[in-house]
C-alpha cells in the first residue's frame, strides 16, 4: 500500500512539473512562427562544444553548466501585445520564479526573473519588451548567482546579464 500511495505522488508530480513551464513554450510556439521573430534552441551538449571554443575561461565553465538555452528575438518591430506581455510577467510571478529586477532603458521594459533549488539557481529568464524589439531568453542549467555576471555570449539580450547585480542582495548595475 504505502508503496502504490509513492508511485502515485511520484506520478503526479511528474506530471504537475511540465504544466509550470507550459505557459511558456505556448508563448514560444504562438512567436517563433512569425517571419520577424528569431528563435535560437540549444541544447546543453551542444552548448559544451561551444564552451570549448570561448576564449573567456569564466565563460566556458558557466557554459559547461548550462542544460538549455532559448532565445525569441524580433528586433524589428514587436508584435508581442503589451497585454500579452504583461500575462506573461505575472505567469512568472505566478510560478516559482522570482523577479530579480526590472528596470526600464530607453524605453524598453526589462526583466529578469531566477528559479532556485537550494542556492543554486535553475532557471533563468530574461524579458525585454519595446516599441521596435522583444526578447525572451530561458537559460536553464545548475548555476550560482555569480555565474550570471561572467557570462559572456554572442546572443541577442546577452548584453542585458551586465546589468544584474554582483549578488541576488545588491542592486542592479546601471
Amino acid at each position: 500500500m504505502r508503496t502504490l500511495i509513492w508511485i502515485a505522488a511520484l506520478c503526479s508530480t511528474a506530471t504537475f512539473l511540465p504544466a509550470q513551464e507550459q505557459f511558456i513554450s505556448e508563448f514560444y510556439e504562438r512567436y517563433n512562427q512569425l517571419d520577424e521573430a528569431t528563435e535560437v534552441d540549444v541544447q546543453g551538449w551542444l552548448l559544451k562544444l561551444v564552451a570549448e571554443k570561448a576564449e573567456n575561461e569564466n565563460t566556458r565553465k558557466v557554459v559547461q553548466k548550462i542544460t538549455h538555452l532559448r532565445v525569441l528575438a524580433m528586433s524589428e518591430g514587436n508584435l508581442v501585445p503589451a497585454a500579452e506581455y504583461r500575462q506573461l510577467v505575472r505567469d512568472l510571478k505566478r510560478t516559482s520564479f522570482e523577479e530579480l529586477f526590472s528596470a526600464r532603458d530607453e524605453g524598453d521594459d526589462i526583466s529578469f526573473f531566477i528559479r532556485e533549488d537550494q542556492k543554486r539557481i535553475t532557471h533563468v529568464m530574461l524579458l525585454l519588451h519595446g516599441k521596435d524589439n522583444f526578447v525572451m531568453l530561458s537559460l536553464e542549467g545548475s548555476l550560482d548567482f555569480s555565474d550570471l555576471n561572467d557570462l559572456d555570449l554572442d546572443i541577442e539580450g546577452m548584453e542585458h546579464f551586465r546589468k544584474l547585480p554582483e549578488s541576488k542582495n545588491s542592486t542592479p548595475r546601471a
